[in-house]
């Protein structure tokens, strides 16, 4: 692969590299961090792609960069991501499976203004079946079709656009050993933490405190500004820091919590499957003594990433430390998502293509025909015959095919009233159900957001006021006795002067209530004929004793 420009826009920053994949190998000819103007760009989202393509193009002058590729890798909140499993397919039959099923994986009602990718995690295989685990994201068209327009007004041409988080993980499946290990990726805007299990992704979460938010306690209790307070955090330690201000030692405690409740989250899910160590990398390894300060946080054995396996340096200026810094650049050019924007007038194109009739099948279809025609001749005169004596037969069985056309159809409509009758019924009675035991078991501070049915699976977002909240929400809801596979995915955490907020999806299946309640009654009308009449008597007795004692 040749030289490429890798472009990684993160808030107020942009990273550029020079990069090139060789073999299993990524090359690293260049790597810089450019701080932006304000307005220009907001997570990975174009602001003005005009205003940002004049400055990049100064950049890139002005660090006499000659690469005329592109590859471009994002990280939005506008970025929908989901792990889903399908069946074992082919390869080339997952797109389709995703398409037909993306509404189900994204309840989004315009999901067709969204492009649609995904990544191979793993290939599960059991006993009894294979299949892939998933991660599959749903980007936003008018986003692609921004960073497209952005390298038109650049002159440069995209290679690939490429979700953050698979880039990451591209670089990261490259660094761990057979044991499960969590890499903290501790960047500017966020904090990235994967729980890695050998080379298999298990865990990817993300909380939005990174080395600006520290760097912004800093300068605040320490009276500096920005470029000032980053060199102070790098040149004492994070600890003796707290020590001294205690606003900044409350910042610290919220990326510290953070990651530590991604930490227990995932040990109550796996506890046959414990974490043994914690690496950590990325731009937040400035911070003087971090990794000391987890350790103690955390009782992880905790080690920082110097240098990466299977990353060649070709520039004698760069540090081995250096590409821990450029990870979402670097990974974009291994197995990259490849997110496409169509436009309007390619995807009419395509739809014309596709109701074209190629030539060649045309010419098939015309030969075919015509040996079809004279086979059909000959089999018409040998079946005439036959035909002409059947008919004799049947026209004295007419009055019975009366009677039986006639049966036939009062069957097809009592069929018919029947399945209308049966479609009528099913966990869709369960719904009132359903909203009235939810405003009941619903704990304080627990709001929902959005709520779906499908099926008979509900799908649903909303929020909690920290873990405990939502955990204690989760058991009510299983304790529900028509609700069955109840799932939960834990999406952002956001602090705030009434504790830790913790916003999540839960999807979980609604069965036909009324079945349930009916089911139950036949059962208690069989334990009421077995149980003799003194025994109800005694019973009744003691409930009425228990009654009193309350």
């Amino acid at each position: 692969m040749a030289k490429v420009l890798s472009i990684y826009l993160a808030g107020d920053t942009a990273k550029l590299s020079e990069v090139a994949l060789s073999g299993k190998k990524v090359q690293v000819y260049n790597a810089y961090d450019i701080n932006l103007s304000e307005g220009l760009c907001d997570e990975g989202a174009i602001l003005d792609v005009e205003g940002l393509a004049a400055e990049l193009k100064q950049h890139i002058n002005r660090l006499s960069i000659k690469s005329k590729h592109v590859v471009f890798s994002i990280a939005s909140k506008r970025i929908a991501s989901k792990e889903v499993v399908i069946p074992y397919v082919k390869e080339k039959q997952i797109a389709s499976i995703i398409k037909a099923n993306a509404q189900e994986y994204f309840p989004i009602g315009n999901i067709e203004e969204y492009a649609l990718n995904y990544s191979i995690l793993e290939l599960v295989q059991s006993e009894a079946n294979k299949q892939y685990r998933l991660s599959v994201t749903a980007t936003p068209n008018d986003i692609l079709e921004s960073y497209y327009s952005l390298a038109s007004l650049m002159k440069l041409t995209i290679d690939t656009i490429d979700y953050a988080g698979n880039a990451i993980l591209q670089i990261l499946k490259m660094q761990t050993s057979s044991e499960v290990v969590a890499i903290l990726q501790l960047g500017r805007a966020n904090t990235v933490i994967n729980i890695m299990n050998g080379n298999v992704l298990i865990m990817q979460r993300t909380i939005s405190y990174g080395l600006d938010t520290l760097v912004s306690s800093v300068a605040d209790a320490v009276h500096l500004d920005d470029d000032e307070a980053e060199a102070f955090i790098e040149d004492n330690d994070i600890t003796k820091i707290c020590g001294a201000y205690q606003d900044v030692a409350d910042t610290a405690a919220l990326i510290m919590n953070g990651i530590g409740r991604i930490f227990e989250f995932y040990t109550s899910r796996s506890q046959d499957h414990p974490i043994t160590g914690v690496l950590f990398l990325g731009d937040g390894t400035k911070i003087s003594g971090i990794g000391s300060a987890m350790e103690r946080n955390f009782g992880y054995q905790v080690e920082e990433i110097q240098a990466l396996h299977n990353v060649d340096i070709k520039n004698k200026l760069l540090t081995s430390n250096t590409p821990t810094n450029f990870l979402a650049n670097i990974g974009a050019v291994v197995a990259p998502m490849n997110m496409k924007f169509i436009t309007q007038k390619e995807a009419e194109k395509k739809e014309k293509d596709d109701k074209k009739l190629p030539w060649g099948l045309v010419v098939i279809s015309f030969i075919g025909s015509v040996a079809l025609i004279g086979a059909s001749t000959a089999m018409y005169f040998m079946t005439k015959s036959e035909r002409d004596a059947l008919n004799s037969q049947l026209a004295s069985l007419s009055e019975m095919q009366a009677i039986e056309d006639q049966l036939n159809e009062a069957l097809t409509k009592s069929n018919a009233i029947e399945e209308f009758y049966n479609s009528t019924k099913g966990p869709s009675d369960s719904l009132s159900r359903l909203i009235r035991d939810m405003e009941m078991v619903m704990p304080t501070g627990m709001s929902i957001d959005t709520f779906s049915l499908s099926d008979g699976v509900v799908a649903l977002s909303g929020g909690g006021l920290g873990k405990e909240s939502i955990a204690k929400f989760i058991q009510q809801m299983r304790d529900l006795k028509y609700v069955q596979n109840v799932k939960v995915d834990l999406v952002s955490e956001t602090m705030d002067i009434g504790g830790a907020y913790d916003s999540f999806t839960m999807s979980f299946t609604l069965l036909d209530v009324n079945a349930i309640e009916a089911a139950e009654a036949e059962e208690a009308d069989v334990i009421d004929i077995e149980t003799p009449t003194e025994n109800v008597e005694a019973e009744a007795s003691t409930e009425d004793e228990l009654g009193g004692m309350e």
